[in-house]
């Protein structure tokens, strides 16, 4: 039940992931954070034109990142999207399909792509 490459190439499957999420961000945030994500990912995309090896060293001004000034705040919004997902797919399937939907290995995903590696299991 592992994400396949055509999921990962689905534009209007990711827009529904996408308006899942961004139904958690308050309403009247949504399009500033809508907003911001695209101005980072097309400074992203403009270094990767410009410097397609990425070559991942030390930058002085790594203490001042948007990651790091709000670790803790984004830490807490991962476990909400986290928490909020886990419940969709746990409330729209039996327990045994979203078992093997949650605990699937993901090709796509990182580490070594298992859930149960990151998630204590209940059996």
């Amino acid at each position: 039940m592992s994400e396949t490459p055509e999921d990962m190439q689905n534009i209007e499957a990711w827009a529904e992931v996408g308006g899942l999420m961004l139904s958690l961000v308050p309403f009247d945030l949504r399009t500033k954070v809508l907003s911001v994500a695209l101005e980072r990912q097309c400074a992203e995309e403009k270094q990767r034109e410009r410097n397609p090896i990425r070559l991942i060293g030390f930058d002085e001004n790594w203490m001042d990142t948007p990651y790091i000034r709000n670790r803790g705040t984004i830490m807490r919004l991962l476990s909400l999207v986290a928490q909020v997902f886990i419940r969709h797919i746990t409330n729209n399937h039996s327990h045994e399909d979203a078992e093997e939907i949650l605990y699937s290995r993901h090709p796509y995903g990182h580490g070594s792509r298992l859930l149960e590696d990151y998630v204590k299991r209940n059996h």
